[in-house]
């Protein structure tokens, strides 16, 4: 009966939360000498019973270098919560976060005996932080946004969503050091920072993405500005996709500071979406007596609608450069053939190019209407001395200016026509619209040429006139009688 009455007893006095929380910011060792923080926190602890007692607070289980110095005590009456405080002097030694450095005890003053515990919980503010994180990326339209957040946000989303094939760039501003620059510097330095963005689908990106970047060490109270672009791959299906972002370093006790959010891109696609997916020129750096420059090209269909009008245009006219493909047919984005590449090869030597630097553009355009554009800026060198350019005939240019292509879309009949159609279209002498294609047809004579001719069909009548007019007086003096 004493046994089971003394239990309930010891039952009766308890620690009311099963953990108790310590907020510890290593931004308060303010001095080179300083070595640790002092805390108070407060334990509270409620007693049940129908008798006073008499209660002392301690912490066991400490890491080395923490130190509690003293053991409260408390009399607390009967239905009464008490709050003992308790004092801990603290190192700079965890990693930021939450972690259980202890465990408090609460006993019987006078016999020692063990009423309660609870887990002593050490929440460290993190050293390491970033002030804002803003994404720049183009909506469905095509338009630039740019979003910012706060950096201590623990999970972002855009307010619109991205289009395929587009670029993103996240910018981080005022990666910081939050240690006090008066404390001891080879404890307050962040070493070894680095910043990994892992997705969820890596099907997201185009290209490798590297997904780990070494941003080096910062001082206290030091900052630096970092930022990641990828683009966003034209396969990739449509939804959402999470990119996990983590920043950690060290400081100088070996303690980690991390950051953690989660950003989170809604991919979705248009009806109508022709894009320019490649286009490149070799040689990088041509001369103007080069027989073969290459201008690889290639566009997509990434829209949800097959499309029957597309076509695509080389056009430079310093180069003498206009190339037209008409009447393509491109799938929707989730069948085969959504795809269309083609090269063009220019004989530069067949031209009087001028070295120098020269502007090339490429155009897409649906149902007439211009859809994409790029345009590249080629430097053109001079003719090694040891060659010579020499003029070509006209049937040369025009044989030089003729596609050379290999089609990498396999679709239906009517190729033949097409590429008779493109060679049928001039390189010059035109203005392009910037909405519609113009298709060239030359005029063989000049106006030089018409006043020539017009000048001798003349000398050739007035030379008929004089022999008629000749031959008629000759004969009328042969029929006149003699006398």
């Amino acid at each position: 009966m004493l046994v089971i009455t003394a239990s309930s007893a010891l039952a009766a006095v308890e620690i009311t939360p099963a953990e108790v929380i310590l907020n510890v910011d290593y931004g308060d060792l303010k001095d080179e000498d300083q070595t640790v923080i002092r805390r108070t926190f407060d334990i509270p602890v409620r007693n049940t019973e129908t008798m006073a007692v008499v209660v002392s607070a301690s912490i066991t289980g400490l890491p080395s270098r923490y130190n509690a110095p003293t053991i409260n005590t408390a009399t607390i009456q009967p239905g009464e919560t008490r709050t003992i405080t308790v004092a801990i002097d603290i190192p700079q030694q965890q990693s930021s976060g939450r972690r259980q450095i202890g465990v408090i005890e609460v006993k019987n003053a006078n016999t020692n005996a063990l009423y309660d515990t609870a887990l002593l919980i050490q929440d460290t503010k993190k050293m390491l932080a970033i002030d804002e994180i803003s994404v720049e990326y183009e909506d469905l339209d095509g338009e630039t946004e740019r979003e910012t957040f706060n950096g201590e946000d623990p999970k972002l989303g855009l307010d619109e969503s991205i289009r395929p094939g587009s670029p993103v760039t996240i910018s981080f501003k005022d990666i910081e050091n939050l240690f006090d620059h008066d404390y001891d510097e080879d404890s307050s330095d962040i070493e070894d920072i680095t910043l990994t963005i892992e997705a969820d689908d890596e099907d997201l990106f185009k290209g490798n993405f590297e997904e780990e970047y070494d941003l080096g060490a910062l001082g206290a109270e030091d900052s630096q500005d970092f930022e990641v672009s990828f683009i966003v791959d034209e396969e990739a299906d449509e939804g959402a996709y999470v990119l996990t972002i983590e920043l950690v370093g060290e400081d100088g006790e070996g303690a980690k500071h991390a950051f953690k959010t989660e950003l989170t891109l809604e991919l979705d696609r248009n009806k109508d979406d022709i894009r320019i997916t490649k286009w490149e020129i070799l040689p990088e750096n041509p001369t103007s007596c080069d027989k073969k420059v290459i201008f690889n090209t290639e566009i997509k269909n990434v829209g949800t609608r097959s499309q029957n009008d597309v076509s695509i245009q080389l056009y430079s006219p310093s180069l003498e450069i206009l190339q037209n493909i008409p009447d393509l047919k491109l799938n929707r984005f989730s069948k085969d053939d959504h795809s269309y590449s083609r090269s063009f090869s220019i004989d530069f030597s067949s031209k009087e190019i001028a070295a120098g630097r020269h502007d090339v553009e490429f155009n897409v355009f649906l149902d007439g209407d211009q859809v994409d554009h790029q345009r590249k800026t080629l430097a053109v060198g001079d003719c090694p001395k040891d060659q010579t350019n020499v003029p070509a005939s006209e049937e040369q240019k025009k044989s030089g200016e003729e596609l050379e292509s290999e089609d990498k879309l396999e679709t239906s009949a009517g190729r033949a026509a097409e590429d008779a159609k493109a060679r049928r279209i001039e390189a010059d002498k035109t203005t392009i619209s910037s909405s519609k294609i113009v298709s060239i047809v030359e005029d063989p004579y000049t106006n030089e040429d018409v006043l020539l001719s017009l000048i001798i069909i003349s000398l050739i009548l007035l030379l008929a006139v004089i022999a008629i007019f000749t031959v008629i007086i000759i004969k009328t003096k042969s029929e006149v009688p003699k006398k």
